[in-house]
């Protein structure tokens, strides 16, 4: 089923959840998998609007959205806070000054006109957020398959060969359609003359003054909307418009000239979502419950760095990925029988919000182990060892869960490499696996059936595990490629990594 034809049904039918979608449209039961939970979610949020953390949602967020922050290859997130037009308060760059100096956040400059701050830890991200919002900054969505920015230049502010206010247009265009869900994240930019310096042109949607006024402002809306409807999943707005029926003719038709006579319906569709519009941080922030999904472990406070962090021209970040882990199975082998094993109390039951909705996760510590604990609604709870093999991320509980023939698994939200939540291996790539435990629930906490703390720790141990300064140079360099001229085997290379 396409995500045109999914998006027709779902809205026909009133469905609001993915539970009664699958139910309805799909496999009864299913947990669903890594590519259609998230497909299922931009088509509710394109509908609804709804906030992505609720519980009927949360399940089917892939790996930014799930935390509404970009996560990072070291498992921390970046923060960037909306700054429309690319217009920001000499006390707002204060703070966001203040703000990354205390938490020892890498701060660049982006593309978009905004400030992203690299390396944020989960259990700092709503206070991060809080402090923003003191300052009048609202989050900029650039975890969301939704409207990322729209870059201007000053226009007639301060240019001298400036014709239209191109920031104050930017900036009520950016606020208009700003958390406006859709099949991937696009941009727009807005000139003020034909000079073109925010170059509206490569840009989603793009806005040039001339003399006689702004261009296309009023079919901005169904232009949006319209590619909300009948883009497929990740299809971006460039070849959305060349595989459509008809091409650029056909679409200037249907949202300029009505040909459809649906235009009236995209409008009020535009209007529907930009009205219920609320930044989500803002409220995640003034909610306990949805605070508390950002601990690290919920069993302490205490928190493990799983990357070293190493000084680079005067900020912080994370050392470098060597170019390629060697390949690891985890297996029970190597551990202790189990008959030495005992039931740990870990988590309570509260801490992992199950429902009947959808899947619901959280990660604890044991010794120096990190293990990731699931609850699937109406099959019970499991859990991992809190480590990726593949590139030795500790993110597993941020994963998706689905099921394949019937066989849970969670997917890394990395580079989804799916592990089976009731043996640990791995579905889609051979070369890994990961631990697996036995959970039960007992009077409100979950107990994990684990050997000694020592023994595993000697195994699946954070410490034994970390990404070290020196661990790329032991493993023959680096992942990023070198600056410099071709060779080799690596130029035009089809099969990448990334």
């Amino acid at each position: 089923m396409s995500r045109q034809d999914l998006l027709a049904v779902v809205k026909v039918k009133k469905l609001s959840d993915f539970r009664t979608i699958m139910d309805t449209i799909g496999e009864r039961g299913s947990q669903g998998c890594e590519i259609c939970k998230p497909a299922i979610g931009s088509v509710l949020a394109g509908l609804h609007n709804e906030h992505v953390m609720l519980p009927k949602h949360h399940g089917n967020q892939d790996t930014n959205d799930k935390f509404m922050a970009n996560i990072q290859r070291n498992g921390s997130f970046s923060v960037v806070p909306r700054m429309a037009g690319g217009e920001v308060k000499p006390e707002q760059l204060v703070a966001i000054g203040q703000i990354a100096s205390d938490y020892g956040l890498y701060t660049k400059i982006t593309g978009g006109q905004r400030i992203d701050m690299f390396g944020a830890k989960k259990p700092d991200l709503p206070d991060i957020w809080a402090r923003l919002h003191q300052v009048g900054l609202e989050s900029g969505q650039a975890y969301g398959k939704s409207l990322r920015t729209v870059k201007s230049c000053v226009g007639s502010t301060w240019c001298r060969f400036g014709v239209g206010d191109s920031v104050g247009l930017a900036i009520d265009l950016e606020n208009r359609y700003r958390g406006v869900r859709a099949p991937h994240k696009f941009k727009g930019g807005v000139s003020g003359c034909v000079r073109e310096c925010a170059e509206a042109q490569s840009k989603d949607f793009g806005l040039i003054a001339t003399d006689k006024g702004w261009n296309m402002v009023r079919i901005l809306d169904r232009y949006i909307m319209f590619y909300i409807r009948t883009a497929e999943h990740l299809q971006r707005t460039a070849p959305w418009v060349e595989s459509f029926d008809g091409g650029l003719a056909k679409l200037q038709r249907i949202l300029i000239d009505d040909e459809l006579g649906i235009c009236a319906d995209l409008e009020a569709e535009m209007a529907s979502l930009v009205d219920s519009y609320e930044d989500e941080w803002k409220k995640a922030v003034q909610d306990p419950l949805v605070r508390s999904k950002f601990r690290q472990f919920v069993n302490t406070p205490e928190r493990r760095e799983a990357v070293e962090i190493v000084a680079e021209r005067g900020q912080n970040r994370a050392a470098d990925w060597p170019k390629e882990f060697p390949s690891q199975k985890f297996t029970l082998a190597s551990l202790p029988p189990k008959s030495e094993w005992k039931w740990v109390p870990l988590a309570a039951v509260s801490d992992l919000a199950p429902n009947n909705e959808n899947t619901t996760s959280a990660a604890v510590r044991y010794g120096d182990s990190q293990l990731a604990i699931f609850h699937v609604p109406h099959k019970g709870y499991y859990a991992t060892q809190q480590m990726c093999p593949h590139k030795r991320a500790f993110v597993l509980d941020h994963g998706i869960i689905g099921d394949k023939n019937g066989e849970l698994y969670v997917s890394c939200p990395l580079h989804k490499r799916n592990f089976k939540l009731d043996n640990g291996d791995c579905i889609n790539d051979g070369d890994y696996s990961v631990l697996a435990f036995e959970v039960r629930s007992e009077g409100g906490k979950l107990l994990v059936r684990l050997p000694p703390a020592d023994e595993l720790d000697m195994v699946i141990g954070t410490s034994k595990w970390m990404v070290r300064k020196d661990t790329a140079k032991e493993m023959g360099g680096i992942a990023a490629t070198a600056v410099g001229g071709c060779g080799g085997d690596g130029c035009g290379n089809p099969k990448l990594e990334w």
